[in-house]
């Protein structure tokens, strides 16, 4: 067998065979290079186009690319504002504070993007640290100093200096509201409360025109009108509502057009309209003439499962359902559930609106916000407490929580 030795080669044929070799060795390396041929990224899809997220939670966001056999996959991740929300080149998002930001992802040329809207909310839960120990809140209201009025077991006022502990008579109160001259109303099993500012009346079956000592419910307007709504703790059963105007009592009972004796909730409109929802429908008094809705004149399906209701800046009449929201706005009657909008699942045990006109709604599934247009929801996997039994939102932005364990508060904004 015939062996070469590179030494023995004339140094011209040495060059020729160096050539060669970079001859080959490039022809190789083009060779590669034309079987990676670059496949540009067409289009980003993410996995979710907005979501809401707690302060240090983290959620994941796919990004699918397209073509399939993209070569561009070194994808970057950006979020607009990382005070609100920070993303690592995984898409894991993580909550920092509440506020909003838009989360990115763009093709390493960047002529490509999609992005996602994401909403970060700070829960705070109190179970006794603001100088009270209350675990079951059954009731809130704002008086007109900004404070918040909570019922669990005793009446609690909590303000910007501190709570307030207003009445510890283990009144076990179920309902409040403020009329316009600012006097707290406070409806307990015992009777009809009301708080001037310095001292406490009580209104008993004894001394006034109220039916009956068992109050379950509360609505007063701006013209100074209460109405409480009773429920009988021995035959259980439900005995219309009693209104007070300052001077005069009535009595409203399905013996005078209401449609049913057990009222379980009452709002009055901004047109004087009393609105009372019973366990067998609604009926509305105008001081004059009664109105009932029910399955037989309402074509909405869910209208007999209603047991809350409440008004909005608009005059529209919201009631909650064990199966969605009900929207009257005087002509029309609409129905939000999570099958045709993007209402949270469950039975809606209460409902509030901001100073911003939005809605606000608490399920056994938890909490969701309505702006009109779009919804946004904070499920079980976002908030912590899942017993909401009352909302109150403040001009500040935050939104209160009464709940089986406690007060919870959520800050949208910092």
């Amino acid at each position: 067998m015939l062996s070469i030795h590179y030494q023995s080669i004339p140094i011209m044929n040495k060059l020729a065979y160096a050539l060669l070799t970079c001859i080959v060795i490039l022809s190789l390396s083009t060779s590669c290079e034309k079987d990676s041929i670059r496949v540009p990224v067409q289009t980003i899809e993410l996995s979710a186009s907005s979501f809401t997220l707690a302060t240090d939670s983290v959620r994941i966001v796919v990004a699918q690319l397209s073509p399939n056999n993209t070569t561009d996959t070194n994808i970057t991740w950006t979020s607009s504002n990382q005070h609100v929300a920070i993303v690592d080149q995984s898409g894991n998002v993580k909550g920092i504070s509440p506020g909003t930001t838009v989360i990115s992802a763009t093709s390493p040329d960047g002529k490509i993007s999609a992005s996602c809207e994401v909403d970060v909310i700070k829960w705070t839960l109190h179970k006794g640290g603001l100088g009270f120990v209350e675990e079951g809140i059954n009731a809130m209201a704002l008086d007109k100093e900004g404070n918040i009025w909570i019922c669990g077991q005793n009446v609690i006022k909590l303000g910007s200096q501190g709570a307030w502990l207003m009445n510890n008579s283990n009144l076990n109160p179920s309902a409040i509201s403020f009329d316009n001259q600012g006097f707290a109303w406070i409806g307990t099993g015992s009777g009809l409360y009301r708080y001037d500012g310095s001292k406490w009346e009580v209104f008993t079956t004894e001394n006034s025109g109220l039916k009956d000592n068992s109050i379950i419910t509360l609505a007063t307007d701006n013209t100074g009108r209460v109405i409480a709504s009773h429920f009988n703790r021995e035959s259980l059963l439900g005995t219309g509502a009693s209104e007070f105007d300052g001077n005069s009592w009535k009595y409203y009972s399905s013996a005078n057009g209401l449609v049913y004796d057990n009222v379980i909730s009452m709002a009055i409109d901004k047109s004087g309209v009393r609105w009372f929802v019973t366990t067998n429908g609604i009926s509305s008094f105008d001081g004059e003439k009664w109105n009932s809705y029910g399955a037989s004149n309402v074509g909405v399906a869910h209208i007999g499962l209603v047991h809350s209701v409440a008004v909005d800046s608009n005059n529209n009449k919201w009631f909650g359902t064990n199966s969605g929201l009900i929207k009257f706005d005087g002509t029309k009657w609409e129905s939000f559930t999570n099958q045709n909008s993007g209402m949270i699942g469950g039975s809606v045990t209460a409902i509030a609106f901001d100073n911003n006109k939005n809605l606000w709604v608490a399920t056994g599934a938890g909490l969701a916000h309505f702006d009109g247009v779009k919804w946004k929801v904070f499920d079980r996997y976002n908030h912590p407490v899942q017993d909401i039994r009352t909302i109150l939102t403040t001009p500040d932005g935050k939104i209160y929580i009464g709940t089986g364990l406690g007060l919870l508060i959520a800050s949208l904004r910092d």
